[in-house]
């Protein structure tokens, strides 16, 4: 499956944030957010309940998925991507496999 956004009807596989849900790093609902100062923008994005991020009102299975979008072209969403609350890049939240 690819990593950019997708119809609701697809959306029933597990996203890239569902095991930072489940272990309590992440809540459904809670803020993320990209700052690119040099560009003079910030991004948001929101965790669904299946462990997708929805921005722009569109669902994306990963945070690549998502930080691709934003930037319009290729961009690593672990380490794009920071909790609102604290800051911490959700790239640290992996627990090894």
């Amino acid at each position: 499956m690819s990593e950019g956004s997708a119809e609701p009807s697809t959306q029933t596989a597990p996203g890239g944030l569902a095991p930072m849900i489940e272990s309590g790093d992440l809540k459904v609902g809670e803020v993320l957010y990209w700052s690119r100062p040099r560009l003079g923008v910030r991004h948001e994005a929101s965790v669904l309940p299946n462990g997708w991020l929805s921005f722009e009102g569109k669902p994306y299975r990963t945070p690549s998925g998502a930080a691709v979008a934003a930037a319009g072209s290729q961009a690593d969403g672990w380490t794009a991507w920071r909790r609102q609350r604290d800051g911490v890049i959700i790239g640290s939240l992996r627990k090894p496999q």
